[in-house]
């Protein structure tokens, strides 16, 4: 009986672990694992270092709504959290490349994508409003 029961218990928290890993599980990037609420979190410098997004607003933050039906916009807040928007609709994957966007997003490469973390990376520096300096990549986690 102590053997089916160590049994029972040692499934369950295998189980609990393999749901866990799910949710770091690498996915394909296509239109349906890309749908959600993803927040700007940290920038990606050209040496490879990473630091923290700049947020302007200290109420809200820089994040991007990705829709199924192709578009994305982007909300971006200025220090008196006034926001402004970037659509890109129809936007499309050549492998693991987006194309057909506003700049964060155009030829950037996904090179990590689970249910909570967005990893973009770029092949040359990139100069965008709100973040002083080149950047190589953005880093955005699901909301």
């Amino acid at each position: 009986m102590k053997k089916i029961l160590f049994f029972l218990v040692f499934i369950s928290i295998t189980s609990c672990n393999k749901d866990d890993d799910n949710s770091e599980r690498q996915l394909t990037p296509n239109h349906e694992n890309f749908v959600g609420d993803w927040e700007y979190t940290s920038i990606i410098r050209s040496n490879g270092a990473e630091e923290q997004y700049p947020h302007r607003c200290s109420t809200s933050k820089d994040y991007s709504h990705i829709v199924l039906n192709t578009t994305i916009t982007s909300h971006y807040y200025y220090q008196d959290c006034a926001t402004t928007q970037w659509n890109c609709n129809n936007y499309f994957f050549e492998g693991n490349r987006i194309r057909n966007c506003f700049p964060e997003f155009d030829d950037a490469r996904v090179t990590s994508l689970t249910a909570s973390t967005m990893r973009l990376e770029y092949d040359e520096d990139r100069n965008f409003g709100a973040i002083t300096g080149n950047v190589r990549g953005l880093i955005l986690k699901k909301r």
